[in-house]
């Protein structure tokens, strides 16, 4: 064979080894690329699950105690107020009982967006389990914006819920503390 042949040969082989190369290298960076989306991914939904209620996507106990804690503080250091209300759905039991825990998850849904939509944005609305919610308002000015919000979320829940095809109306009982008026040792 000659060295003119023998250099092509050569050349060709060379030249098939680096695109093969190049080939994988883009391969490996999209598969890489790829890993690093699934991480991300993954690592929001983790977080998500630490944080959130699956039910409702509210803010879980976690992550009301992080914005209690940070509320508390801002409320020392401006000296506002700042409220704290556990709010119950009355009977829900009878409701899980009556049409199924299917319904019931539906009406703790509504409930809670029902909820959302009456206030703040900065006050958050967590649910602690069951049929419980806490909403936390930062930066209350007087007892009469506490009343008022909570006035907003009863009269949210004057609309029947659909269960089971049937209108069923809920009420709520809400239990209420300020800060500092109530305990200056929060």
């Amino acid at each position: 064979m000659s060295p003119l042949i023998l250099e092509s040969i050569l050349a060709l082989v060379f030249t098939l080894l680096l695109s093969s190369l190049a080939f994988l290298i883009v391969r490996l960076k999209n598969e890489q690329l790829a890993l690093e989306n699934t991480i991300v991914e993954r690592t929001k939904a983790l977080e998500s699950l630490a944080h959130y209620d699956v039910l409702t996507q509210l803010p879980n106990r976690t992550l009301f105690a992080d914005r209690f804690k940070l509320a508390l503080a801002q409320s020392k250091r401006n000296q506002k107020m700042l409220a704290v209300c556990f709010i119950d759905l009355d009977d829900f039991k009878i409701v899980n009982d009556t049409y199924g825990h299917n319904e019931g998850d539906k009406l703790l849904v509504a409930v809670a967006a029902r909820i959302k939509t009456v206030i703040r944005a900065e006050d958050t609305v967590s649910r602690q389990g069951g049929d419980e919610f806490i909403l936390l308002l930062s930066n209350i000015a007087s007892t009469d914006q506490l009343e008022l919000t909570l006035e907003r979320i009863r009269h949210a829940m004057i609309k029947p819920y659909l269960i089971d095809g049937r209108a069923h109306n809920t009420n709520l009982s809400f239990g209420a503390t300020l800060y500092p008026r109530d305990n200056a040792d929060l």
